[in-house]
């Protein structure tokens, strides 16, 4: 309807021009008509001349009124078109109202994303984000939970620090993490660790020296994975929009809402294209979905990928 009206108003002179044309013919033959016999040859003449302006006027406002009607179809499809989205759907994401907030990142299947996604979104947060605790600061520095791809030969894991230290977790802890340019501080899970027991231990101290805790969920752990869902604030379930994982996000799905945590749960399909068919959404109450975008690659060891907003995916 505004569309409609805004291109009314645009051709608003061209209604005008014709329709006081035809008003003025049609006042000039009832005139004319009025007088009858007794008028003078110049009222005959201009009663003449008002037949064919009569049919002038009208033929001209019809072409205005057409004009119009067009005009204001193709604002409205302009309109339409614009507000649709092209191929993605509009994301729909639970609100984090904790300060420090604690997001799990999980696939339904190996070379998922789960990663990249993580370690990105890491990035992301803590070069565009805002803090909830110091309004207007950037949210640094930010704790990821991340399994890299080797370690150097000094260093240490957190399964190999955890092993050292059963009976307590001290805060230097996080000593061990890895500290970023970006303000994101790798600390590195190697093979054996943790499990959900050390988990609940390094969560709250990970609380009081960081702003957002990250963690990528690889380790097939059923106990270690069903207490991180507890755990999180928000819970990122990735898988790529192939027909063949289709299973597998109906398994994840069901095992979610057994737990109970599909209000915080979201299904995030990577690598979106325009040729993938439709993804049911199951009993998933949230969906992110992330287009192709080649300028995603796999970042080197513990660096977080940066990507800026120009990339589609940001």
């Amino acid at each position: 309807m505004a569309s409609k009206v805004s291109a009314l108003r645009a051709h608003r002179q061209a209604l005008v021009t014709p329709l006081a044309a035809l008003v003025l013919a049609v006042s000039v033959g009832v005139g004319v008509s009025a007088l009858g016999r007794g008028a003078t040859l110049v009222w005959h003449a201009v009663a003449a001349a008002s037949l064919p302006l009569l049919l002038l006027t009208t033929v001209a406002m019809i072409v205005a009124a057409v004009t119009v009607a067009l005009s204001a179809s193709w604002a409205a499809a302009r309109s339409l078109t614009q507000a649709e989205e092209p191929l993605l759907l509009p994301p729909r994401l639970p609100m984090i109202r904790r300060d420090a907030p604690f997001i799990v990142v999980l696939g339904t299947a190996p070379k998922s994303g789960t990663t990249a996604l993580a370690r990105n979104l890491a990035a992301i947060v803590a070069t565009e984000g805002r803090s909830v605790r110091v309004p207007g600061h950037r949210p640094r520095p930010l704790c990821l939970l991340d399994w890299p791809d080797a370690l150097d030969a000094d260093g240490i894991g957190l399964a190999r620090y955890l092993a050292a230290h059963p009976t307590g977790l001290p805060d230097d802890v996080v000593d061990l993490a890895v500290p970023q340019s970006n303000g994101v501080e790798v600390l590195p899970i190697d093979d054996g660790g943790p499990n959900a027991y050390q988990l609940r231990q390094l969560l709250p101290v990970l609380r009081r020296y960081y702003d957002l805790i990250v963690l990528v969920l690889k380790k097939e752990d059923h106990w270690l994975i069903d207490t991180a869902m507890e755990l999180a604030d928000v819970i990122l379930v990735t898988s790529l929009p192939a027909p063949s994982l289709q299973p597998a996000i109906a398994q994840w799905s069901n095992r979610i809402w057994a737990l109970g945590f599909e209000g915080k749960s979201v299904l995030t399909l990577n690598r979106r294209s325009a040729n993938d068919p439709p993804i049911p959404r199951y009993r998933f109450q949230y969906v992110l979905e992330l287009p192709d975008d080649p300028a995603i690659a796999q970042p080197d060891r513990l660096r977080a990928a940066p990507m800026g907003s120009a990339s589609p995916a940001a």
